[in-house]
């Protein structure tokens, strides 16, 4: 897993999905890296190649531990960008 990829995600992460309302438009002083182990964790789920889905039910299980309402939408939009990470 190269850094780059890594720090992709995890701007992606903090900058959009963001169940937690922490990222620099909820929250400019908040942590940046809060969903670090996320971002590790989603990395090395692009490079084996997983699907939409399988990132989609990591992200819903992330919401689930987190104790927020589960977002389809922003669950998806994420399984998105994610699966195109992917086909670089």
């Amino acid at each position: 897993m190269s850094d780059t990829l890594f720090d992709t995600i995890r701007a992606y992460l903090i900058d959009h999905w963001d169940p937690i309302g922490i990222g620099p438009l909820a929250s400019p002083d908040g942590p940046e890296d809060e969903y670090d182990a996320y971002a590790r964790d989603l990395a090395q789920m692009v490079v084996r190649g997983s699907s939409p889905g399988e990132y989609s039910a990591y992200l819903a299980e992330a919401e689930d531990h987190m104790g927020v309402a589960r977002s389809d939408a922003r669950t998806n939009e994420a399984a998105r960008f994610l699966a195109a990470l992917a086909r670089r």
